[in-house]
């Protein structure tokens, strides 16, 4: 998260205010504190000073979906005439407006990971004051635990174990150190912005617990020329994950399938290494 930008006040500026203050008296002495002040114009209000942004990010369980924000802040103008409305500009386009009393204003129309430049500026009954100075923020990206299935996955499978098997995984007659590459059309079971959550994989479903995602669905495993009745266990880990239009999205992962299951009187015990990463335009 960029740190908040403040826009301190300059020696030089203070000692203008001060010699027009000065001045202010010495007129006012000759002809009236009640007379000159009544009729003194004191001209559009200066910039807000020391405006601050700072971006947060609210994910579930504490947000139903992840909701990112920018908060501002700032001091009133410290010359020119009163403040009747202070006017809030994002990238140089005007987001809000708040009444003399309100120095403080939350966007929440951003997007996770991106930068913005916001200014302020009053208005008084003398006219437009000047912008602040522009202060940068970039709203955080939530942990990786949140980043969200969807999309089409290049696949390779390793396989690490093989017992008995003339079929695993769509390989006929696989060997420990055999490779094969898939790709896997895995779907979110939640909306976009809700982040992590359980997947479809084939149609079957994985549950969701962070990073990790776990289920069974049915294997493609044969014993000799025959199909065997049985279930593979699907694990996967997320590793990496970016911003895809708006999305915080998992680009690549790693796992494992397995199955168990008894064949010509032995036990077989298979295992195949899973990593993935998202494919291009997924």
């Amino acid at each position: 998260m960029s740190e908040p930008v403040t826009t301190p006040t300059t020696k030089s500026t203070r000692k203008a205010v001060a010699v027009v203050l000065a001045l202010d008296v010495a007129i006012a002495t000759c002809v009236g504190f009640g007379v000159y002040f009544a009729t003194r114009r004191f001209g559009p209000p200066t910039p807000p000073r020391n405006v601050e942004a700072s971006g947060t990010i609210c994910v579930p369980e504490a947000c139903r979906e992840i909701t990112p924000s920018v908060s501002l802040s700032w001091m009133p103008p410290l010359a020119g005439g009163e403040v009747t409305t202070y006017v809030v500009l994002r990238e140089g386009e005007e987001i809000g407006r708040l009444g003399r009393a309100t120095t403080r204003f939350t966007d929440e129309e951003v997007d996770i990971g991106a930068r913005y430049g916001y200014e302020v500026f009053a208005i008084g009954d003398e006219g437009r004051g000047r912008p602040s100075p522009v202060a940068s923020v970039q709203t955080p990206i939530p942990p990786i635990e949140h980043a969200r299935f969807g999309g089409f996955y290049g696949i390779r499978l390793v396989f690490r174990q093989i017992d008995l098997l003339s079929r695993y995984e769509g390989v006929p007659n696989p060997a420990v150190g055999d490779r094969t590459f898939q790709e896997w059309d895995i779907v979110p079971v939640c909306t976009a912005f809700e982040g992590a959550c359980n997947i479809s994989l084939f149609g079957w479903e994985l549950v969701s617990d962070g990073r990790g995602y776990t289920g069974s669905l049915p294997s493609e495993a044969m014993c000799g020329n025959e199909r065997v009745d049985s279930k593979q266990t699907v694990t996967l880990r997320v590793t990496d994950a970016k911003v895809l239009a708006r999305v915080l999205t998992v680009t690549a992962f790693t796992g494992v399938s397995e199955v168990h299951f008894p064949c010509g009187g032995e036990r077989v015990h298979a295992v195949a290494g899973i990593s993935g990463r998202l494919a291009v335009g997924g």
